[in-house]
């Protein structure tokens, strides 16, 4: 047998992300690592990252628990370093995200699983870089992906939801709807009206008992992204 191979690429001038070549090949991550990894790294630098959005954008193709592991391993390798964000009145208001193409912390001995290693790129040639239309990242002011002609490496299967554009406060609109109706559900609350009616602080206060938490931080977070994002404050 003597295969022979032409790659066909395509030459790209704008949205498409660069990635190095020793993380596409390393044998330390599993393929779920690389797939959220390169799907975070092309995102534009304006996102605000929601890791539920990546739940559903995944959930096509791979598993919440899978999905839960990689996220973790990817945390504890440093490529994404999460901190809680407090309000005004110090209580949990949401999260603030890094994340590293080079991992911030070093890896655990524990962890590697072969010799190569991921490293930041010296130079852009050839060698050491490649250019990916992975997925194609809008960084005008629409805060648009646009997710044509994205596939999912290492023989995965294509992202769902292709060639759909999304846009940015659409998206964290409709997961924060979900989730305030999920707090309200099956109590004959018309939340959306109270919430525009009365103090917030009487609202949370009110209802923070279906919040299932000590303090209904869950309500309070979530009501006041509710009010942040649809203009109404």
């Amino acid at each position: 047998m003597n295969n022979s191979t032409k790659f066909h690429r395509d030459i790209k001038t704008v949205n498409y992300t660069v990635i190095s070549n020793s993380l596409i090949k390393s044998t330390e991550y599993t393929a779920e690592e690389k797939v959220i990894l390169i799907y975070l790294l092309s995102l534009a630098d304006t996102w605000k990252l929601y890791k539920e959005f990546l739940e559903k954008e995944f959930s096509g193709n791979m598993s919440k628990g899978r999905f839960d592991k990689a996220w973790s391993r990817l945390k504890k390798k440093g490529h994404i370093i999460q901190k809680k964000i407090k309000g005004e009145t110090g209580t949990f208001s949401g999260y603030h995200y890094d994340i590293w193409e080079t991992p911030k912390t070093e890896m655990p001995e524990s962890d590697r699983s072969g010799k190569r290693s991921v490293r930041k790129p010296t130079n852009q040639n050839s060698g050491d870089i490649i250019s990916t239309n992975t997925l194609n990242t809008n960084i005008e002011s629409t805060k648009e992906i646009n997710l044509k002609n994205t596939s999912i490496i290492l023989g995965e299967n294509k992202i769902k939801n292709k060639n759909k554009h999304w846009n940015q406060k659409e998206i964290q609109k409709s997961i924060n709807l979900e989730g305030m109706n999920k707090i309200f559900d099956n109590t004959g609350i018309d939340w959306i009206n109270e919430i525009t009616k009365i103090d917030f602080e009487t609202f949370v206060s009110k209802y923070q008992y279906l919040s299932n938490d000590d303090d209904g931080y869950r309500l309070r977070f979530l009501g006041s992204s509710y009010l942040d994002l649809n203009d109404l404050r």
